[in-house]
């Protein structure tokens, strides 16, 4: 009887830990000042010329810019046909047809020549063909430019 208790009892201290461990948020730090009112910061930016006024201001969730020494490669090119989900076809500014995967793009298979269409494929295709079909397009490489079936591999 004591072990089934003890047994228990560590269950249940186990379980509020747990609980303990998922409480969502934590209070706020009790040193930290509460924001002003949205007039006091106004008081508090400084003045701005037109230039600045006009430009974006860069929050947290904006990527940094690039320097220009850093630029990467674009290709331009025409969505002539869409494939599936991840694979089209596309005419390059020489006039040359290429066919194109989409590099960080994995969707169900629907034209393998040997496998049934996977689910939500055909959906993969619709959404591809609704939002590239005819489309002016930039390319841009990866570091192997070609995969094992001589498609163009880029970031579209």
């Amino acid at each position: 009887m004591i072990r089934v208790r003890s047994l228990i009892l560590v269950l249940l201290v186990t379980f509020m830990l747990t609980l303990a461990g998922c409480g969502g948020s934590s209070p706020p730090p009790a040193n930290k000042s509460p924001a002003p009112p949205p007039a006091q910061q106004e008081q508090t930016q400084p003045a701005q010329t037109p230039d600045q006024a006009q430009a974006p201001q860069q929050t947290l969730t904006q990527p940094a810019q690039v320097p220009a020494k850093a630029s990467v490669p674009l290709t331009h090119a025409t969505v002539t046909k869409i494939v599936d989900g991840d694979t089209i076809y596309v005419r390059l500014s020489g006039g040359t047809e290429e066919k194109a995967r989409f590099i960080g793009v994995d969707t169900p298979e629907t034209k393998h020549p040997s496998k049934p269409d996977e689910p939500y494929g055909s959906e993969a295709e619709a959404y591809t063909r609704a939002q590239l079909d005819g489309k002016q397009v930039w390319l841009e490489p990866d570091v192997q430019d070609r995969d094992k079936y001589g498609r163009i591999l880029a970031y579209v």
